[in-house]
């Protein structure tokens, strides 16, 4: 967030750098939209980790991923031994 805070603000420098030397409406349109993001970046809630957790009870089975995950038959037996 800190890199993004910190390329923002050197837009909002740069668009009135480019206002100073040519005044026109688009370097004017420049600074409000660099405003408005830099601005947005310390609005905006920071970021948090997410991690995994579960609690499995005796005997359950507990499947976790960080992606989907598809589930046939979890009681192997010898035809199917990799399938679940």
């Amino acid at each position: 967030m800190k890199i993004i805070r910190f390329l923002s603000l050197l837009s909002v420098f740069g668009s009135i750098a480019w206002m100073v030397s040519k005044p026109d409406w688009e370097p004017a349109i420049a600074i409000v939209v660099s405003l408005s993001a830099m601005i947005g970046t310390y609005l905006a809630p920071e970021e948090k980790v997410l991690g995994q957790s579960q609690v499995v009870d005796k005997g359950g089975i507990g499947i976790q991923s960080g992606r989907d995950v598809k589930v046939g038959d979890i009681h192997n037996n010898n035809e199917r031994a990799g399938d679940a």
